[in-house]
């Protein structure tokens, strides 16, 4: 058995079809309660998740992630239940996977960073507003509604 799909040998199927391993979770609270997920561990796609009512849909769903036909997905390993783990799972990740998912890290904290900041200024414009209409600029005190 290879640790990675990317230790597999490069049969002559492989060099010519891309097919990619796909780890199918089910019974998962995801988008939906008791749903199907389909992960992949290529570093191409590292983090890439379809989820699905089923198998088949959650399958259609990681591929079309993956710009590929739901065929060319190869289940590896199918497991049942939330929060368990897949076997690959257990396998230290390599230098390159640990740099895919720092990099993925970083991509969300800025991503919460913009949101937070845009929070902030949707909270100061809501102040500002709210201040206008307490000094009777607009609102119940002026007979006007100041569009809050």
């Amino acid at each position: 058995m290879y640790e990675r799909s990317d230790e597999r040998p490069a049969t002559p199927y492989r060099l010519f079809v891309r097919t990619v391993d796909a780890y199918v979770e089910t019974g998962v609270r995801l988008a939906a309660d008791l749903g199907v997920a389909a992960w992949t561990f290529d570093l191409g796609s590292w983090g890439w998740c379809g989820q699905g009512s089923n198998e088949a849909t959650a399958l259609a769903d990681l591929a079309s992630l993956l710009v590929m036909s739901p065929s060319k997905l190869h289940v590896a390993e199918r497991i049942h239940g939330d929060e368990l783990a897949f076997a690959r799972d257990h396998i230290a990740a390599s230098e390159a996977e640990r740099a895919a998912t720092l990099a993925i890290l970083s991509d969300a904290r800025h991503g919460v960073r913009e949101l937070v900041e845009a929070c902030r200024q949707r909270s100061s414009i809501s102040t500002t507003r709210r201040e206008s209409c307490l000094r009777g600029r607009g609102g119940a005190r002026s007979g006007r509604w100041c569009g809050m």
